[in-house]
């Protein structure tokens, strides 16, 4: 009998291959970090190019990234595995300069589109289709290019839920270097989000340089640090 997990991976491969057209390559694309309160945003491309026995074997317990929440040790070994195995991926920062310049809307899909241009390239601009997680696809794509929109697609396409993981991942670990920083702010913990001890650390200390000064925090009259 199979397992939840096992199950859970096999509707992803089927997605997956449902929308995959012949000698065409698939292209996942997820986002991190476009709730936070401070920090870049990351976005990744990710291509499986092969679904063989050992790479079923090393992603049975892929997932949406979201659902590692309890298991980060997990998550950092799916990491692992996707950025030194056989498949294609690329990460893009949306910096905070950017986010303040086009808000976080805009940066977000401008930050798919440079991961999307990375990944095309380490395929020679062979033919391949776009997922992209979310509601939209991204406008900067050719219109040649095929692209579906696949809401909540990191729980229901490997490609998708593969870039989810590369994305958080590597922004978590951006959030623990600059959380050296300004230790008060416990982003090592929190990764940047609105959390009460965030909140209340900020009430505290003002906001620093990393901090979104476009994004409003609701109750908080915000006094902007001096700390550069």
């Amino acid at each position: 009998m199979k397992t939840s997990q096992e199950e859970k991976l096999q509707q992803l491969i089927a997605f997956d291959k449902e929308h995959q057209q012949k000698g065409c390559y698939l292209i996942g694309i997820d986002e991190a970090g476009r709730g936070p309160l401070c920090g870049p945003v990351v976005a990744a491309a990710v291509i499986i190019p092969g679904l063989d026995d050992n790479i079923l074997e090393s992603l049975k317990y892929l997932n949406d990234s979201k659902k590692f929440s309890g298991n980060i040790t997990r998550r950092e070994e799916l990491y692992d595995y996707l950025t030194h195995s056989k498949c294609y991926y690329a990460v893009a920062n949306g910096s905070l300069e950017e986010i303040e310049e086009h808000n976080i809307y805009q940066t977000t899909y401008l930050t798919m589109h440079k991961a999307y241009n990375d990944v095309v390239k380490q395929i020679k601009n062979k033919k391949h289709k776009v997922l992209v997680d979310g509601t939209r696809t991204i406008k900067h794509i050719p219109e040649e290019i095929p692209q579906e929109a696949v809401v909540k697609g990191d729980g229901k396409s490997a490609c998708i839920a593969a870039a989810s993981i590369i994305a958080k991942v590597y922004r978590d670990r951006i959030m623990r270097q600059l959380a050296k920083e300004f230790p008060e702010y416990k982003w090592e913990k929190n990764n940047g989000y609105g959390t009460k001890e965030h909140i209340e650390a900020i009430r505290l200390h003002g906001r620093c340089k990393y901090h979104r000064k476009s994004f409003k925090i609701k109750g908080l009259d915000i006094i902007d640090s001096t700390k550069k």
